[in-house]
């Protein structure tokens, strides 16, 4: 049974590591001032990329390893482990949460989380931050929803699953910034600097603003591991998604190789490997944040607009509706009013909407104070074209060879 994962926890992982922060452009010039040990900032550019990080290739492997372990026997044995990581985060973020509120400053900490500045809902930015945030938190647009949903019975209602999916992400969000926003009102509490200060983005808030609100806590070193326990399941359950969209993907298009799908998951953990080597350089950063910057925002857009578009326009929406509906569903008129307004009008306007203004206010990427050369931020485009590139070609593909029946296809 081509089975769901359950709750969705990366929810709480995309507020550590989505959509490319904006704040006001740094004044070019200088490297980096922030050598954390952990990011591995040593001075390190894009011209002079320094050396690779031993403890950070070993920390690859591993999660490599234990990731091909976990999926060597397909979905099967992604059904069960996937039970522990999606549970497992819940239970981290409680104790967090019970840790935050005995602390000094964490009522202000939380005020701020729930506290909003009406100001900001006029500015443009912010509601195409919110999109792309909630493509990232949702894993829209990235084949892996669409592949583990495949796995399920033909009668699983999926209407009802996706409900469910998105109001537990909702409520994940919400949980953890509570858990969270406690903690660093604790931070700034005792550092004496206002909450906005301290509220970091992007891999700062997961590897400088936490760590330090985690060392000035009690038991320090329990704290620490069992917090970076939970960063490593939510980004481990992430690893299942995405291996397990390409390795479906490649036994669709072969299904000759399914006798051999252990081999083919071990292929695309090796490449998986290989391609995030660069990543443990010590500029190693700096490649993240150019693909996080062109790929986690206006790239991943056009993917929604087109996997929308698709059943909407060509496939025909009324007729997508009718086959829901034969999965013993039936939407009343109301119902099926509100989703063929969402998906033929509402949502491909809005995402197209959100990716026009992306591109008209597109700026060149930057780290902290080091903004990029301009030949990385071409890379960095061309990092988000080549996952759309495909698109075109293969729709280019499929009119040149016709309409092909099922009989045909089988």
């Amino acid at each position: 049974m081509r089975g769901g994962t359950g709750p969705v926890p990366p929810g709480s992982l995309a507020n550590t590591t989505g959509t490319p922060p904006a704040p006001t452009p740094p004044v070019d010039g200088g490297a980096p001032s922030l050598c954390d040990y952990v990011l591995g900032l040593r001075g390190a550019t894009w011209e002079n990329f320094g050396g690779i990080r031993w403890e950070l290739l070993g920390c690859l492997t591993l999660a490599w390893i234990i990731c091909y372990l976990c999926l060597i026997r397909g979905v099967k044995s992604v059904g069960k482990v996937v039970y522990f990581t999606a549970l497992f985060p819940y239970v981290m973020l409680t104790a967090l949460l019970i840790r935050g509120v005995t602390l000094e400053g964490s009522k202000e900490g939380s005020l701020w989380f729930i506290t909003p500045d009406w100001s900001t809902l006029w500015q443009a930015n912010v509601w195409a931050d919110a999109a792309s945030q909630v493509f990232y938190s949702l894993g829209i647009g990235c084949g892996s929803l669409v592949t583990l949903s495949s796995y399920s019975n033909f009668r699983n209602n999926c209407h009802r699953d996706a409900i469910i999916v998105t109001l537990t992400n909702l409520f994940t969000s919400i949980f953890a910034g509570f858990a969270i926003f406690s903690i660093l009102g604790f931070l700034a509490h005792e550092m004496q600097v206002p909450i906005d200060d301290v509220v970091e983005s992007g891999t700062g808030l997961a590897f400088v603003a936490y760590p330090e609100a985690v060392v000035r806590m009690h038991f320090p070193n329990l704290w620490a591991v069992l917090f970076f326990v939970m960063l490593f399941i939510l980004g481990i359950s992430s690893q299942f998604a995405g291996v397990q969209a390409i390795n479906t993907a490649i036994l669709d298009l072969r299904p000759d190789l399914r006798k051999q799908e252990k081999y083919v998951v071990l292929g695309i953990c090796v490449t998986c490997w290989l391609l995030a080597i660069p990543m443990v350089f010590d500029g190693g950063i700096y490649l993240f944040t150019l693909m996080d910057w062109n790929t986690a925002s206006w790239a991943i857009l056009l993917i929604g607009i087109a996997e929308v578009g698709l059943p909407a326009w060509c496939y025909g929406c009324k007729k997508f509706l009718r086959n829901i509906a034969e999965m013993e569903m039936r939407f009343g008129c109301l119902l099926h009013s509100y989703w063929w307004l969402s998906w033929v009008l509402l949502a491909p306007i809005t995402c197209l909407g959100v990716f026009v203004y992306q591109i008209s206010k597109y700026q060149l990427g930057y780290y902290g104070t080091y903004i990029f050369p301009d030949w990385a931020n071409a890379i960095g485009i061309l990092i988000g074209l080549s996952t759309i590139v495909p698109m075109p070609f293969f729709f280019i593909r499929q009119l040149w060879k016709g309409p092909v029946s099922l009989l045909q296809q089988r």
